[in-house]
């Protein structure tokens, strides 16, 4: 099964390359994105498995076999995936989500075959060595602990679990101590036996080769790696998202840091394009509404951002914010809140809507400039979404109205009743350190408060 389709216009004179798109009998989906006058060629292979096709009591899988995706298979021994890639002058990467898992290489087109090789041979099986399992699961753990340490990072783990609850959106894709700790050789082979096939896999080639040159690879390498023989099953005890309002404080760090986590759309449904806007609005850039009164009028904020989860299920928006010394945090969560609920009855303006537009479409276009860029869009688009999705969202941003900005922040953004709010302040005694007004302080360790 083959298929062509032109790039798509998204407005503005921007066009989206649309790749083209086969499928093999065992399942897997390849795209070709053709791009001249380069002398790269990235691959990127995305599975549609990340931390949400986890069991709870072992979180983190996902993100800990993307870790050793690199330390063997058949044809390749620990480290030999990285010396060979380097070898030839070329790069590679992997990233886990909660929906999806992406491994990237970039080659010069004579040697772009070698990440094929590499892919396919990972895809049929992995060499678990325990020395390997044990040696990275330090890496994990050692993560684990950066997370922990760093006051945002912190902050937002704590808010993304309370704000999800047994949701598996709400667990960290890194897992926790106690669950990393509980992984072995056997649940990182179930886990690849059971997500790691053909028909689960979206592989993108972009750059300067030809159509047949890509079939005759892929081809060669994976049309013989047979369709997982059994269903995943559905991980168990993953529970349903119920938001209410919660709070949460900490103390943490030097510097008062707030975050609000609402509500938001998947990011297919039409709905998630005008909220991207109406966050722009609140908290984009310099003119935003939150700069302009938290940083510029009122001086309590150095800095004011949003920002929109991009999920294939309901998931979260967020506004935060990084206080000045001495400033009141009841002032500044007070305000947030009054531009959000301002937004509800108070449609942009013609000049808000003109600038959210053009910022969201510029940051778009500059984010695919490069080519693995390219690559990792059009197969995340494929395994999540469908193959139009990124000319399709761009066309929404472009042709939203203001009274639908207003529609999907009242259908979303509820920040005194579905929400939950998160402080981090700076632990008594040093500088700046104040209570958020009509609050009840608690200990470093992040306990939620009433």
């Amino acid at each position: 099964m083959s298929a062509r389709t032109e790039p798509e216009s998204a407005g503005r004179g921007v066009t989206v390359p649309i790749p083209e798109r086969w499928l093999l009998e065992n399942g897997l989906t390849v795209l070709h994105l053709p791009i001249r006058n380069t002398s790269i060629v990235t691959t990127a292979l995305c599975y549609r498995a990340g931390a949400a096709k986890e069991m709870p009591c072992v979180a983190g899988t996902a993100h800990f076999l993307e870790h050793l995706m690199f330390k063997g298979c058949a044809g390749y021994g620990p480290g030999a995936i990285d010396r060979e890639t380097h070898r030839v002058g070329g790069w590679n990467n992997a990233f886990t989500s909660h929906d999806s898992t992406l491994y990237l290489f970039g080659f010069a087109t004579d040697h772009w075959r070698l990440a094929l090789a590499i892919e396919a041979s990972r895809m049929r099986s992995l060499d678990l060595r325990p020395a390997e399992v044990a040696k990275e699961r330090s890496v994990v753990l050692e993560e684990i602990a950066m997370y922990e340490d760093d006051p945002w990072d912190s902050l937002e783990l704590a808010v993304n679990e309370s704000f999800f609850g047994t949701c598996p959106y709400g667990r960290s894709i890194l897992g926790t101590r106690e669950s990393v700790r509980r992984i072995d050789e056997m649940t990182l082979r179930e886990f690849h036996s059971a997500h790691y096939g053909p028909e689960n896999a979206v592989l993108a080639v972009a750059g300067d080769v030809e159509r047949a040159a890509v079939e005759d690879a892929v081809d060669g390498h994976f049309r013989s790696i047979p369709r997982r023989q059994r269903e995943a099953a559905p991980p168990t005890g993953v529970g349903e998202q119920s938001i209410q309002h919660r709070r949460i404080d900490r103390r943490q760090g030097d510097t008062g840091r707030f975050l609000l986590a609402m509500g938001a759309p998947a990011a297919d449904d039409p709905a998630y394009a005008p909220l991207d806007v109406a966050l722009t609005v609140l908290a984009g850039g310099r003119a935003s509404r939150l700069q302009r009164r938290l940083v510029e009028e009122l001086r309590v904020c150095s800095r004011v951002s949003a920002g929109l989860s991009e999920m294939t299920s309901p998931a979260s928006s967020s506004i935060s914010a990084e206080m000045m010394p001495d400033a009141r945090p009841d002032v500044v969560e007070r305000t947030v809140v009054e531009e959000i609920e301002r937004l509800r009855i108070e449609p942009p303006s013609g000049d808000e809507m003109s600038r959210a537009r053009s910022m969201l479409l510029a940051d778009w276009v500059f984010g695919h400039q490069r080519i693995h860029q390219q690559a990792v869009s059009a197969a995340s688009a494929e395994a999540l979404f469908d193959p139009a999705y990124p000319a399709t969202h761009l066309r929404r941003l472009e042709e939203c109205s203001p009274e639908q900005v207003v529609a999907s922040v009242r259908a979303h953004l509820a920040p005194a009743t579905d929400s939950v709010v998160g402080w981090s302040l700076p632990a008594a005694g040093r500088v700046g350190a104040k209570e958020p007004a009509g609050r009840v302080a608690v200990n470093e360790c992040g306990i939620e408060s009433s």
